[in-house]
């Protein structure tokens, strides 16, 4: 029990459930995270839309960012692996529909000097086949719908992954050796835009990662004589007379070390803005540490738009989109394995079963049907980011990554808000990325197999019911025919590692003795 508890420093584990104040926070600051680690998404979702530069198309797309993320961290929490994980773009999904317009056939025409020659003027779009009427229909919605119906062929792919249990056989050969150099890979190739969000201004980036460092991990828990105990403590709710002058924990500066950080240097490049200490000219070094760069799409930005499929007419069809998607499905299904095992380790929770990993592999190829049909331009993945998030505040508290879903599903459809986080400076947006990626989550990876011994000395824990459905189990486990389907909890190839043959099941009478059989083979 000790050594599970320093290995993981947690306040709150999986399945534990922090006051409701505590929860929002918490949850704000994994909405926050989503946010400054994707401001670039929508950007670069408009060059593949023939969007660049074209403020209103970013606030929208924003929007639909959020609110798939959220809807697609909902859905996940409910029926997917059920770890505490966020749903985020997947540039696996971005980037070749990027170099695919560096293609003669796919370079964005003129629209502006076809246009002014004639009202009813038609441009020739190679990438849809046909000719379209510019006045009928926004060229960039045209794009966009062909993104996304592509998109929703590809998805059915790992639907297929995970629905066949084909993961299942792929997962004897897919260990930690495998897994960890293929996150890491990843993660040292996304770290680049952090780089140069960071170099907008390092000392602006370099005071931000040493505030996160330093509350995250320098500055230790300490006790403190208050009246009572209050919500800032790990467990405590409610102020009661007996508890009158007693020491109260402290550990608030650990799990929301982002948010202090975020906007402690948030107020200080607003005071410096305002104070002309940064320049105003946009080549020059530190502009983008300016807190006003970003005010004309915050002027811009509608106050609410509720994304919904079809919003922007029916999704049409490109090959050449559907082959560079398939690839991003393999990618994405190697890097959420990874996450799944990684989170599971940070969080406090034994490494995922089989049917775990199938079933959120699963609905991650449906979270991608929805998020691109509600026209985010993309699909969805494990966010490595928030689970980054997990290490440094410690909390892996499930309940908190669902209300964080649900605050990404509001702030998508109040744009004025989230457009409000997009005016965070660069460099701390930068910073942040850094941090969070540059945690010990790869390190999880390869300490998974080690975590699984840890539990057999902590039987209180040893137990897949973390990766059970929410409702519905008892009717499930008498199925006898679902121990056959890959994702359901009750699979027979879902075990324990040694539980299964393990000694301490003596008394079948003793509660931890009936959790372990039925967790076990489900036999």
């Amino acid at each position: 029990m000790e050594g599970r508890r320093t290995l993981s420093g947690l306040q709150y584990k999986v399945e534990d459930n922090p006051t409701w104040i505590t929860t929002v926070f918490l949850a704000f600051q994994h909405y926050l995270m989503l946010l400054s680690s994707n401001l670039a998404t929508p950007g670069l979702v408009a060059i593949t839309i023939c969007a660049q530069g074209d403020v209103e198309v970013a606030s929208i797309l924003l929007g639909n960012m959020l609110f798939a993320c959220g809807i697609c961290t909902v859905i996940q929490f409910f029926f997917g692996v059920r770890l505490p994980i966020v749903q985020c773009p997947q540039y696996a999904y971005v980037v070749p529909a990027i170099v695919l317009t560096s293609f003669d056939e796919w370079k964005c025409p003129d629209i502006s000097v076809a246009s002014s020659n004639a009202s009813n003027v038609v441009i020739s779009n190679f990438t849809l086949g046909n000719f379209t009427d510019i006045n009928d229909q926004p060229y960039w919605q045209q794009r966009l719908n062909m993104i996304t119906g592509s998109l929703m062929v590809a998805s059915v792919f790992e639907i297929i992954l995970g629905a066949s249990g084909i993961l299942t056989i792929l997962l004897r050969f897919i260990g930690p050796l495998t897994v960890a150099p293929t996150i890491m890979m990843m993660g040292l190739g996304v770290l680049q835009p952090g780089y140069e969000l960071a170099g907008s201004h390092w000392g602006i980036a370099f005071g931000t990662m040493a505030m996160i460092v330093m509350l995250s991990e320098c500055i230790p828990k300490f006790n403190v004589s208050l009246p009572c105990h209050i919500i800032l403590t790990a467990k405590q709710e409610a102020c009661t007379k007996k508890q009158i002058h007693k020491k109260t924990e402290i550990v608030a500066h650990k799990m929301f070390s982002v948010i202090i950080s975020v906007s402690v240097m948030w107020l200080l490049c607003y005071i410096l803005t305002i104070t002309d200490v940064f320049p105003d000219g946009e080549d020059v070094y530190g502009y983008h540490a300016r807190t006003d760069v970003r005010d004309k799409q915050l002027k811009t930005a509608p106050w609410f738009s509720f994304p919904y499929p079809g919003k922007f007419g029916m999704p049409t069809f490109n090959s050449g989109l559907l082959i560079a998607f398939i690839g991003g499905v393999f990618t994405s299904t190697i890097e959420s394995i990874g996450d799944y095992y990684t989170c599971a380790r940070i969080a406090g929770a034994v490494p995922p079963p089989p049917s775990a990993v199938n079933r959120g592999i699963l609905i991650e190829g449906i979270d991608c049907i929805i998020a691109a049909s509600v026209g985010a331009g993309f699909g969805v993945t494990s966010c490595s980011q928030n689970i980054g998030a997990i290490s440094l505040t410690k909390v892996g508290s499930r309940r908190v990554v669902l209300v964080a879903g649900i605050l990404m599903m509001i702030f998508g459809c109040f744009n004025k808000f989230s457009t409000l986080m997009v005016t965070i400076p660069d460099p701390i947006v930068g910073a942040s990325f850094i941090v969070l990626f540059g945690t010990d989550h790869e390190r999880g990876i390869l300490s998974w197999r080690e975590l699984t011994k840890e539990h057999l000395d902590d039987k209180e824990n040893f137990s897949l019911r973390t990766y059970d459905l929410p409702f519905g189990m008892s009717k499930i486990k008498s199925w006898s025919w679902a121990r056959y389907i890959p994702f359901s909890p009750t699979f027979k190839e879902d075990k324990c590692g040694p539980c299964t043959k393990s000694k301490g099941i003596e008394s079948i009478g003793e509660e931890v003795d009936m959790i372990l059989s039925d967790n076990c083979g489900h036999v």
